[in-house]
């Protein structure tokens, strides 16, 4: 599993740490449980770095 943050409208690649670390938040912050399948069944990688590409405001 790999993933992107968005800040400032450039996209930056995270770390397999910083992934791993998103997947261990809830989904429903109200509910607390973990979101996604258990850690284990997936591998965190680091993503890709996308250079120049920028988001779009809404």
């Amino acid at each position: 599993m790999r993933g992107w943050a968005v800040h400032g409208g450039a996209i930056r690649a995270l770390s397999a740490a910083e992934v791993a670390a998103v997947r261990l938040l809830p989904d429903d912050p109200g509910a607390g449980a973990p979101g996604g399948p258990p850690v284990g069944a997936v591998v965190h990688r680091t993503a890709l770095e996308l250079p120049g590409y920028r988001c779009r405001p809404l």
